[in-house]
């Protein structure tokens, strides 16, 4: 009897250790560095418009863990519970870099995504034709498209457009150039200037298809958000439209 109990007792302590050694075993396989996967690593964004990405799918991989930005962007936020990362309309122009960070006991991975903000729309100010000068009077007018191309209204959208043109950008300065009268160029460089609340192109025109020359002149002009909106729900609308016919 003392026997069989002594060999119970040392059944169930090899029992104890082997099970606990099994767990330690499956769990040290189960647990590994997170990662987080997205439809796309590519996102467009029309300029002073907010968007998000979709949710994306995280695995854990056994461990629960954190999410992070890993740089600092103006008008990037995250949603640390979804993963999901928003923009404002004050993204900076251009390419964006994005790194999203998972964490959890095993370690860290890194997930960059990158989202364009296109510049495109509808500016409406003055100009003058003293460069020295910011004071404006003559309403203008500038439409620029996210194909490069321009066009100008002297005298604003009420006025005749005075032609089309091209666009560029570097950095936050934009240049174009257009004819006028269909005789001779005019070059405008302007810098773009935007937070939560508004758009804002300031800058000097010159006479000739380059800034080399001289500044005629100063204009300031505000991106008309009023215009823009209607002009993104007809987009979204003619593109529900297009849906609803092909499944047709």
């Amino acid at each position: 009897m003392k026997t069989l109990k002594k060999n119970l007792g040392l059944f169930v302590v090899v029992f104890f250790i082997a099970l606990t050694f099994a767990c330690s075993t499956d769990d040290g396989l189960s647990i590994a560095t997170p990662s987080v996967t997205f439809k796309t690593t590519n996102y467009d964004s029309d300029f002073f418009e907010e968007g998000s990405t979709e949710i994306p799918t995280i695995l854990w991989n056994g461990d629960l863990g954190t999410l992070r930005l890993g740089n600092n962007i103006p008008g990037i936020t995250l949603d640390a519970s979804s993963g999901v990362i928003n923009w404002s309309k004050a993204l900076p122009l251009g390419m964006n870099n994005v790194e999203l960070i998972a964490t959890n006991s095993q370690g860290s991975s890194t997930t960059v995504i990158t989202i364009e903000n296109k510049f495109e729309g509808t500016f409406i100010g003055a100009y003058n034709s003293d460069p020295n000068s910011t004071v404006v009077s003559a309403n203008f007018a500038m439409v620029f498209e996210d194909d490069f191309m321009m066009t100008a209204y002297d005298g604003g959208l009420d006025g005749t457009p005075t032609t089309e043109g091209n666009w560029t950008r570097i950095g936050n300065t934009i240049t174009s150039v257009y004819t006028y009268n269909d005789t001779s160029f005019i070059t405008v460089e302007v810098d773009v200037t935007h937070n939560e609340t508004e758009a804002i192109i300031n800058g000097q025109w010159y006479r000739g298809s380059d800034n080399t020359t001289t500044p005629v002149g100063y204009l300031s002009l505000s991106l008309d958000s009023f215009i823009e909106a209607r002009n993104s729900l007809s987009t979204k609308t003619n593109k529900n439209q297009n849906k609803v016919l092909q499944s047709l």
